[in-house]
């Protein structure tokens, strides 16, 4: 049996459809359906058993940084009970900011993250939440550590794998997330994870903290008021060329 951490946290996967004063809304519940969707949705074959948390239960756009604080330290709190697999359940409106700050923030541990979500409540037909549950689970078990966003968006649609750090929401339906100055990592359809353009973390010992942070550029490779920027990817500290060599375009 494999176990794998899981983080509730609200947003549209962990909410439901409700009506108030003869109006259908659809709100986050505090009584989340997290664990019982979750363990509807694995792989046939697959004997896992998830190991539930759920530091917040939020909109996602209601988050701030008090909250990925939080939400990290429940994975360092799956870590410490020897899980080295987390799968968060998460609003998609900030999900690529959540992303982006768990990739630094847990970048001594080695851990794969794999934060995913849905366009759809659960309780609603043709919902996304098991296709992309689906989709994230198979990708969690194959990828090497680090943080990631699966998501499909669509119950005929492959999901795309993509790194934490470069990964941005660009719609409100369907494929909702698009890879950032990179192609995803990977792509998962009919329950198999096919590699696109495969991140490798470094090799030697744990993640150190990242000298890049997306959107920004390493000290020597933005030069006065010039639009020089550096072309190379994301790599931890160690892994990649030092600023000096910076590829200039």
């Amino acid at each position: 049996m494999t176990r794998v951490g899981l983080i509730l946290t609200g947003g549209t996967v962990g909410a439901r459809r409700t009506t108030r004063a003869g109006e259908t809304v659809v709100s986050v519940a505090t009584d989340s359906p997290g664990p019982g969707l979750v363990g509807s949705a694995v792989p046939a074959g697959l004997d896992i058993e998830f190991v539930p948390l759920s530091p917040l239960t939020l909109a996602s756009e209601d988050m701030r940084p008090d909250d990925w604080r939080r939400i990290a330290g429940a994975v360092r709190a799956h870590v410490a009970a020897g899980l080295r697999r987390v799968l968060i359940l998460h609003g998609t409106d900030t999900m690529s900011f959540t992303a982006a700050a768990l990739s630094f923030m847990l970048a001594d541990l080695d851990v794969t993250v794999v934060i995913t979500g849905s366009n759809v409540s659960p309780d609603q037909e043709h919902s996304d939440a098991r296709k992309n549950i689906h989709d994230a689970v198979v990708a969690l078990l194959e990828l090497p550590r680090g943080a990631y966003v699966v998501f499909a968006g669509g119950e005929d649609l492959p999901s795309l794998v993509h790194l934490g750090t470069q990964v941005r929401k660009v719609r409100i339906s369907g494929q909702s997330f698009q890879s950032v100055n990179r192609r995803p990592v990977a792509r998962v359809h009919g329950g198999a994870l096919t590699w696109i353009d495969r991140w490798r973390p470094g090799s030697s010992g744990p993640a150190r903290a990242a000298t890049w942070i997306p959107g920004c550029c390493p000290s020597g490779c933005i030069r006065g008021s010039t639009s020089t920027r550096c072309g190379t990817r994301w790599r931890p500290a160690g892994t990649g060329p030092s600023s000096s060599s910076c590829t200039r375009r």
